[in-house]
């Protein structure tokens, strides 16, 4: 009797040392989660992006790195549709690249961070991260309306309403950046966030909203700055373009005064 004890005691051995070391487990506190993946390894998801400072109040400056698989070009990063700064990139020995960003939080309950690549030729959305709460998107159904507005203000209060907001932009802006894709984009974002539907006027320069006739190197320049405004993801929410105001003045042909 008792060898049968010994010997049933032995057997039962290893599932009790198991049981005792799960016990353990469950009542040691310990933070944190489990993973259990089954069959084959699950891709990782990219890009990466990692806030440094995920409580940070408004006004507080933060940084954040995007890592990827992939060393793209001409990236940016937007918060809430604004340019965030790039301090700095590098490759990593694991065959990523790392991007680091730093911005200041908005004042808001929540914002949005979005990453691109390919900016030179059209911003192609890569990744996006929420922060807090966001306001919905698309964002809720106003009542239409007739009303258009050139360079409508970003704080106007439409009580509900919807109009036509439209702006402008220029293939060669020379140093007025207000002018350029990557500001335009932002006065989407915002006028997009209101509800409004944006119409988008394209001149090739100041003072000349079109090509000069027979210049084909600068029809080239326009079409593919054309080519790029259709590509470029920030501008999704542009209802549509149009291009120039034709010759109907002087002013319209300071280019090319002698070819009307």
């Amino acid at each position: 009797m008792i060898r049968q004890i010994i010997r049933d005691r032995g057997r039962w051995w290893p599932w009790l040392l198991l049981l005792v070391l799960l016990g353990g487990y469950w009542l040691l506190p310990i933070r944190g989660r489990v993973v259990v993946v089954l069959g084959e390894p699950v891709p990782q998801p990219w890009p990466q992006m990692r806030l440094h400072t995920p409580s940070a109040r408004p006004g507080d400056p933060v940084t954040l790195q995007v890592t990827d698989s992939v060393p793209w070009a001409n990236v940016m990063l937007t918060v809430d549709g604004r340019p965030a700064h790039l301090e700095a990139w590098q490759a990593g020995e694991d065959g990523t690249w790392h991007w680091t960003w730093s911005f200041t939080v908005p004042e808001s309950s929540g914002y949005v961070l979005t990453f691109y690549h390919d900016c030179d030729t059209g911003c192609v959305e890569r990744g996006r991260m929420v922060v807090g709460q966001t306001p919905p998107s698309p964002p809720p159904r106003r009542l239409p309306t007739k009303l258009g507005l050139v360079f409508a203000s970003p704080t106007r209060d439409w009580y509900g309403r919807s109009g036509w907001a439209v702006d402008l932009t220029y293939v060669r802006s020379d140093d007025a950046p207000y002018w350029g894709v990557d500001a335009l984009a932002e006065r989407v974002y915002r006028a997009t966030a209101q509800g409004l539907r944006v119409l988008v006027r394209v001149d090739y320069a100041p003072g000349q909203s079109i090509p000069p006739k027979d210049d084909y190197l600068a029809l080239t320049e326009y079409l593919t700055y054309l080519e790029r405004l259709a590509r470029d993801d920030r501008l999704r929410g542009v209802y549509g373009y149009f291009l120039g105001s034709g010759y109907n003045a002087l002013d319209a042909n300071r280019l090319a005064p002698d070819r009307p």
